[in-house]
C-alpha cells in the first residue's frame, strides 16, 4: 500500500496556447512572436515537426517566419510574455486560437487575454461543457477564467468567432 516514486517532477502549468503563425523570430534570445506576443523558448523546451518537411532532429532554429505553430506553455516573468514548454510546427491551417487567463474585468464586447485585445462581437459563447450561453453571462464568469478563443487576427487584434470558458 506504499507508493515509492523513483522520480518527483514539478512542471509548470502549460494550460496557455496559442495557435497562429509566426510573426518575427530572434535566434539570439530564442524568442518568437504570434499574436505579437513575446514567446521565449528555454531548453526545456520540447519541439515537434508535424508538417510535411517532417524534420526528425526539429528544433528553434528551424523555425521559420510564416510557419504555423501550435505553442503551449505558462506566463512568463515579463508582462504579456510566455516560456513555451512545446512548440509544433504543423502546414498552413487557417485556424487561429488564443487561450488564456482573461484580465478583470472583463466587459462585453471585449476582452484581454496575455496582453492581446480579442472582440468578439458577433462570437458564440460557450461554457465548460460547450453548451452556449449568452453574452452577458459569459462576460459575467470570464474575468479571471481560462478561455479559449477562435477566429482571426489581424496583425493588432484578435476578432473571435467563438469564445468558450475553459477549466484549468
Amino acid at each position: 500500500g506504499v507508493l515509492v516514486a523513483r522520480k518527483v517532477q514539478i512542471k509548470p502549468d502549460t494550460s496557455l496556447r496559442l495557435l497562429g503563425t509566426i510573426d518575427s523570430l530572434d535566434a539570439a534570445t530564442s524568442t518568437l512572436r504570434v499574436f505579437g506576443l513575446a514567446i521565449t523558448s528555454t531548453v526545456g523546451t520540447a519541439y515537434e515537426d508535424k508538417s510535411s518537411a517532417d524534420i526528425r532532429q526539429f528544433k528553434f532554429s528551424d523555425l521559420r517566419t510564416g510557419d504555423y505553430v501550435e505553442v503551449r506553455g505558462y506566463a512568463g516573468t515579463a508582462a504579456n510574455s510566455l516560456v513555451a514548454a512545446r512548440i509544433e510546427r504543423d502546414d498552413l491551417d487557417p485556424r487561429r486560437e488564443l487561450q488564456g487567463v482573461a484580465a478583470s474585468p472583463a466587459t462585453a464586447p471585449n476582452l484581454t487575454i496575455l496582453g492581446i485585445t480579442v472582440t468578439t462581437t458577433g462570437a458564440v459563447y460557450r461554457d465548460t461543457d460547450g453548451s452556449t450561453m449568452t453574452q452577458s453571462a459569459f462576460f459575467a464568469a470570464a474575468g479571471n477564467r481560462l478561455v479559449k478563443v477562435r477566429g482571426s487576427w489581424n496583425g493588432s487584434s484578435f476578432s473571435a468567432t467563438e469564445a468558450e470558458l475553459e477549466n484549468f
